[in-house]
Protein backbone atom coordinates (compact mmCIF):
# COMPACT_ATOMS: atom_id res chain seq x y z
CA UNK A 1 0.00 0.00 0.00
CA UNK A 2 3.01 2.21 1.12
CA UNK A 3 4.26 1.57 -2.54
CA UNK A 4 1.15 2.60 -4.35
CA UNK A 5 0.79 5.84 -2.18
CA UNK A 6 4.71 6.71 -3.01
CA UNK A 7 4.00 6.24 -7.04
CA UNK A 8 0.71 8.49 -6.71
CA UNK A 9 2.62 11.44 -4.67
CA UNK A 10 5.36 11.45 -7.35
CA UNK A 11 2.98 11.28 -10.07
CA UNK A 12 0.98 14.59 -8.54
CA UNK A 13 4.72 16.04 -8.07
CA UNK A 14 5.59 15.46 -12.22
CA UNK A 15 1.68 16.49 -13.05
CA UNK A 16 1.96 19.64 -10.87
CA UNK A 17 5.01 20.23 -12.54
CA UNK A 18 4.59 19.19 -16.51
CA UNK A 19 2.52 22.58 -17.50
CA UNK A 20 -0.41 20.89 -18.43
CA UNK A 21 -2.86 22.36 -15.74
CA UNK A 22 -3.30 25.89 -15.54
CA UNK A 23 -4.18 25.68 -11.69
CA UNK A 24 0.09 24.94 -11.56
CA UNK A 25 2.64 27.30 -12.26
CA UNK A 26 6.37 26.55 -12.65
CA UNK A 27 7.41 27.17 -9.44
CA UNK A 28 4.40 24.68 -7.48
CA UNK A 29 6.17 21.53 -6.16
CA UNK A 30 9.78 23.19 -6.74
CA UNK A 31 9.75 25.41 -3.56
CA UNK A 32 11.53 23.52 -0.59
CA UNK A 33 13.01 23.84 2.22
CA UNK A 34 15.11 20.94 3.67
CA UNK A 35 15.15 22.10 7.39
CA UNK A 36 11.24 21.72 7.58
CA UNK A 37 10.65 19.45 4.98
CA UNK A 38 8.36 20.98 2.95
CA UNK A 39 7.36 22.62 -0.27
CA UNK A 40 6.05 26.23 -0.62
CA UNK A 41 2.38 26.49 -1.56
CA UNK A 42 1.06 29.65 -4.08
CA UNK A 43 -1.07 32.35 -2.01
CA UNK A 44 -2.70 35.25 -3.07
CA UNK A 45 -3.53 38.53 -0.65
CA UNK A 46 -5.23 41.34 -2.10
CA UNK A 47 -3.62 44.80 -1.92
CA UNK A 48 -4.67 47.81 -2.87
CA UNK A 49 -3.33 47.66 -6.37
CA UNK A 50 -4.77 44.44 -6.48
CA UNK A 51 -3.47 40.72 -5.79
CA UNK A 52 -0.14 39.92 -5.28
CA UNK A 53 0.74 36.36 -5.16
CA UNK A 54 3.43 35.29 -2.45
CA UNK A 55 5.27 31.48 -1.97
CA UNK A 56 5.00 30.53 1.93
CA UNK A 57 5.92 27.57 3.84
CA UNK A 58 3.13 24.77 3.87
CA UNK A 59 3.72 23.87 7.19
CA UNK A 60 1.73 26.48 9.48
CA UNK A 61 3.77 27.73 11.69
CA UNK A 62 5.83 28.93 8.49
CA UNK A 63 9.41 28.16 7.35
CA UNK A 64 11.53 30.17 10.40
CA UNK A 65 14.07 31.42 7.21
CA UNK A 66 11.64 33.15 5.53
CA UNK A 67 8.16 34.48 5.85
CA UNK A 68 7.32 34.63 1.78
CA UNK A 69 8.14 35.17 -1.11
CA UNK A 70 7.05 37.04 -3.85
CA UNK A 71 5.92 35.61 -6.78
CA UNK A 72 7.37 38.69 -9.13
CA UNK A 73 10.71 38.40 -7.34
CA UNK A 74 10.92 34.80 -7.87
CA UNK A 75 10.55 34.93 -11.84
CA UNK A 76 12.92 38.08 -11.76
CA UNK A 77 15.65 36.00 -10.13
CA UNK A 78 15.17 32.82 -12.14
CA UNK A 79 15.25 34.86 -15.48
CA UNK A 80 18.38 36.17 -13.83
CA UNK A 81 20.11 32.56 -13.38
CA UNK A 82 18.69 31.36 -16.56
CA UNK A 83 20.64 34.28 -18.60
CA UNK A 84 17.39 35.76 -20.11
CA UNK A 85 16.07 39.06 -20.42
CA UNK A 86 12.42 37.85 -19.19
CA UNK A 87 11.02 35.19 -17.09
CA UNK A 88 10.03 32.08 -19.25
CA UNK A 89 7.69 28.98 -17.76
CA UNK A 90 8.81 26.78 -20.53
CA UNK A 91 12.71 27.46 -20.29
CA UNK A 92 12.10 27.05 -15.98
CA UNK A 93 10.38 24.14 -16.39
CA UNK A 94 12.87 22.11 -19.02
CA UNK A 95 16.17 23.56 -16.64
CA UNK A 96 15.08 23.97 -13.10
CA UNK A 97 14.32 20.60 -11.33
CA UNK A 98 13.91 22.42 -7.21
CA UNK A 99 14.89 25.77 -5.59
CA UNK A 100 16.50 25.10 -2.03
CA UNK A 101 15.53 28.07 1.06
CA UNK A 102 18.97 28.43 2.58
CA UNK A 103 19.21 28.72 6.65
CA UNK A 104 20.29 32.58 5.79
CA UNK A 105 16.86 32.96 3.29
CA UNK A 106 18.53 32.64 0.10
CA UNK A 107 17.70 30.50 -2.64
CA UNK A 108 19.69 27.20 -4.41
CA UNK A 109 18.35 26.74 -7.64
CA UNK A 110 19.04 22.87 -8.24
CA UNK A 111 19.60 22.30 -12.17
CA UNK A 112 18.11 18.65 -13.79
CA UNK A 113 21.97 18.47 -15.14
CA UNK A 114 23.35 18.68 -11.61
CA UNK A 115 24.73 22.24 -11.18
CA UNK A 116 23.35 24.71 -8.69
CA UNK A 117 22.91 28.08 -8.36
CA UNK A 118 22.40 30.68 -5.32
CA UNK A 119 20.43 33.72 -5.28
CA UNK A 120 19.57 36.59 -2.59
CA UNK A 121 15.76 37.41 -2.71
CA UNK A 122 15.23 40.95 -3.81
Amino acid sequence: MDELKGKQRQWMKQYHQSGNSKRYTAFSERIFCPTCKATFTRCLERRKKGKTAYWRCQRKRRCIHIGGIKEDSLKSMAADILHCSEFDEAVFRQKVKQIEIQEDGSLLFRFFDGRSKGAIIQ
